[in-house]
């Protein structure tokens, strides 16, 4: 299960952060890394439970049965396989621009962004039904393009990289914002993690940052500022201590 390749990662990210910070002071919290995991887990417990395949069944499915895109239209394997990282990427950019411009799919998704300490445990923290929605959006994209289940399997890791990488308190060197012209960098999603709607409007990439120059969502990396404030903001009352006020939020007005 995904929890696995995610947890072994962020546990990687947690001594990268502790030698090389980039936002030096920050301690290590046990309860808020706890309630993370919990929601990480029952993210997935809560996916397989209700859709019938992973995205790597679905790729089997689709080649068996000969059906999407690239079972209908003959293609070639290395033109199949950069397609179908890009055609799964263009997926999570718009459903996570989608749960940003939705009232009710935002519930589910400001859990994420109620975190006002970027480190390795953001990226476990995302509410069940937005773990739901986000394995839902995959697995229907792998059917109706008819993605191979090894390039379905190989965007899962790369893209649980790249969340972790993206969300990590760690310093990274000057020339990798230069990446920003082609991939998504961490002083990218910092931005977009920004407390003011200006920033949570921007940088809705996952691995590519092609499709934020395309729809006009962009910002570089180098807009970031070393005294950026995470969270909320003011755009919300409500309290996110507990496991309680995470799980119930889809449900809670503010």
């Amino acid at each position: 299960m995904a929890f696995v390749p995610l947890v072994a990662l962020a546990g990687f990210a947690v001594v990268l952060e502790r030698r090389f910070p980039w936002r030096a002071g920050l301690r290590l919290d046990g309860l808020h890394w706890l309630q993370s995991i919990v929601l990480m887990l029952l993210g997935n417990v809560v996916a397989r439970l209700i859709l019938p395949l992973s995205v790597f069944s679905a790729g089997i499915y689709a080649a068996s049965h000969e059906i999407g895109l690239f079972n209908v239209i003959e293609t070639p394997i290395w033109l199949v396989f950069p397609l179908s990282l890009l055609v799964l990427d263009l997926v999570d950019y718009m459903r996570h621009r989608l749960m940003h411009i939705s009232e009710t799919l935002w519930r589910a998704h400001r859990v994420h962004h109620s975190d006002e300490v970027i480190d390795a445990s953001t990226a476990l923290r995302f509410h069940p039904l937005e773990a739901l929605i986000t394995a839902a959006s995959h697995v229907g994209m792998v059917l109706l393009a008819g993605i191979p289940p090894e390039a379905a399997v190989t965007f899962a890791f790369v893209a649980l990289f790249f969340d972790v990488w993206e969300h990590a308190n760690v310093h990274t060197p000057h020339f990798v914002r230069h990446l920003d012209l082609v991939l998504i960098t961490p002083s990218m999603h910092r931005f977009h993690h920004g407390s003011e709607e200006v920033q949570m409007s921007k940088n809705f990439g996952v691995i590519f940052s092609v499709w934020d120059r395309v729809f006009g969502t962009f910002r570089s990396s180098t807009e970031l500022h070393a005294d950026t404030r995470f969270g909320l903001g003011g755009s919300s009352t409500l309290s996110f201590r507990t496991l309680r006020d995470l799980l119930f939020d889809p449900l809670r007005k503010g």
